[in-house]
């Protein structure tokens, strides 16, 4: 018999963590599934420790010799499943125990327009600290909110019915979607919001949200790519400068802050008004250009200022960082 859920985790260069993330997937209460693990051309000890869950019945490794796009992988590991469901997550990441469980039980009850589950999670810190992340709680047609919210939910946080992603894969022109995907699948199906965290994200050094100007490259292409399809309604064609300029506005300021690197925050923000005039309601995106002009010297003291007073990080929360049992092995 075929599993309800197909978990498809991708991974680089993550032997650190594997073993704990699958026996998260382990762990899960919800018990029909498989987990395909995609190893995107890993050159650290991840195939090594990979081998040993080979004989797991509800485990499949794909070995890619190569870097490859994401997209491209995850779009074979889609073709290759067999669920119902899609779970889509990375090997930095990880599920709570309930996770599966209470994100397919609404799939039971909801009409067959929906096609996406979600909620939010948490962000572990290097610290250890969990740090709530915030998401939208939108029900229905999410796509405005998906285009005008950034950061909308966490993006291995959604459980997406397999006809979604059948009919809109991934973009392969582009390394890694990312949320892109569900603007697509938003399209045609709807949404339903969990109150509750169901997942945790790393924060390391090599995550990819630290990659701020390949991040703002892909969004913008595929905002390109999604105001172009045919299907976009034209009554919405109006919030490509609103979601383009937000990209610019957040990764402008995130340059700022991360890099202290000020003559590319100043172009990037300066773009986010280009294509919103109505970005200028920002703070930041007032402030970012004036500091940005200062001499480093001082442009840093004030950046050093406003990461004190208002880039504090929410406070921790409690929370599990691991389950508190594995399940053996069927």
């Amino acid at each position: 018999m075929d599993p309800e859920v197909s978990v498809v985790m991708t991974s680089y260069n993550h032997g650190q963590w594997v073993q704990q993330l699958i026996d998260h997937v382990l762990a899960q209460t919800f018990r029909s599934w498989e987990l395909l693990v995609l190893d995107n051309g890993s050159t650290d000890n991840f195939p090594q420790i990979i081998e040993s869950y080979r004989r797991h019945p509800q485990i499949t490794v794909i070995r890619y010799e190569r870097n490859t796009p994401i997209t491209a992988i995850l779009n074979h590991g889609i073709r290759t499943a067999h669920g119902r469901y899609f779970s889509l997550f990375y090997s930095d990441d990880y599920y709570l125990p309930t996770e599966l469980e209470r994100q397919v039980a609404p799939f039971e009850a909801l009409p067959s327009e929906y096609g996406v589950v979600y909620s939010t999670g948490y962000r572990l810190m290097p610290d250890g600290q969990l740090h709530p992340v915030p998401c939208g709680r939108h029900r229905g047609n999410v796509l405005h909110a998906l285009l005008t919210e950034p950061r909308f939910f966490p993006p291995i946080a959604p459980l997406v019915l397999r006809e979604c992603l059948l009919r809109h894969p991934f973009n392969e022109s582009i390394f890694v979607e990312g949320e892109g995907v569900y603007a697509k699948i938003a399209l045609g199906y709807l949404f339903y919001p969990l109150p509750e965290p169901l997942v945790v994200m790393r924060d390391h050094p090599g995550s990819m949200g630290k990659e701020i100007e390949a991040n703002l490259r892909r969004d913008v292409l595929r905002y390109e790519h999604l105001f172009g399809r045919p299907d976009f309604a034209p009554v919405l064609q109006h919030l490509r400068g609103i979601a383009i300029g937000g990209s610019y506005r957040l990764n402008g300021w995130q340059t700022m802050r991360r890099g202290r690197n000020y003559a590319q925050a100043r172009t990037w923000l300066r773009r986010a008004i280009g294509h919103n005039r109505r970005a200028l309601r920002n703070p930041r995106v007032i402030a970012g250009p004036v500091i940005s002009s200062l001499p480093r010297a001082i442009a840093d003291v004030c950046m050093d200022f406003l990461d004190r007073a208002a880039a504090v990080p929410p406070p921790p929360v409690s929370g599990p960082e691991t389950p508190v049992e594995v399940r053996p092995w069927s």
